[in-house]
């Protein structure tokens, strides 16, 4: 989506029409985008077009693998995965409260032009515990400001968590979505 498509997207009858032709949609910058959450230091280095300035958000979708006999594993959410367990028991003098809850997830997302030139550096680590109002599968991470331009983008998982072995992490960068005007 470009500038002018937002634009006519948001008009009252020419966006109805575009949004019924799936032209209203978000600009998503990675394809194909899985990254090994299970091993540190694992990266996602991808090429993309910002096609013009917007905030994308950084989310992660938890899709399922094609089911099989070993794959058996139950459908998990990320609440159940990122947030460990508050117990305290056996640590003495140990006391958490509900707001140091911290998460079991940290990537580090690296903006570079097509030259290596450092644009932005971002480190997300989601909020624990997790809203009861989201959706399970798929987790927003925090937003970042892109201008216009080509860019490389380098995702990091710094600290390695368990995923089910039926489900891949799907990276998603996706810009303002003009949606239904």
């Amino acid at each position: 989506m470009t500038e002018t498509t937002l634009a006519l997207c948001q008009k009252p009858v020419l966006g109805i029409a575009m949004w019924l032709a799936s032209l209203c949609t978000a600009n998503q910058a990675l394809h194909d985008a899985y990254l090994d959450l299970g091993q540190r230091n694992a990266t996602l280095r991808q090429e993309f077009m910002a096609p013009m300035n917007e905030r994308y958000t950084l989310s992660i979708y938890l899709e399922n693998k094609a089911n099989d006999s070993l794959t058996a594993d139950v459908q998990k959410n990320w609440a159940e995965i990122i947030c460990p367990s508050k117990s305290t028991d056996g640590i003495a003098g140990a006391g958490i409260s509900d707001g140091e809850v911290r998460s079991a997830l940290s990537l580090t997302l690296e903006l570079n032009t097509l030259q290596g030139r450092l644009v932005s550096k971002t480190k997300f680590s989601p909020d624990c515990p997790r809203p009861k109002n989201e959706e399970g599968r798929i987790l927003n991470l925090g937003a970042v400001d892109i201008k216009k331009g080509k860019y490389i983008v380098s995702i990091t998982s710094e600290q390695p968590i368990s995923i089910p072995n039926s489900q891949n992490p799907l990276v998603l960068l996706h810009g303002t979505s003009a949606g239904f005007p």
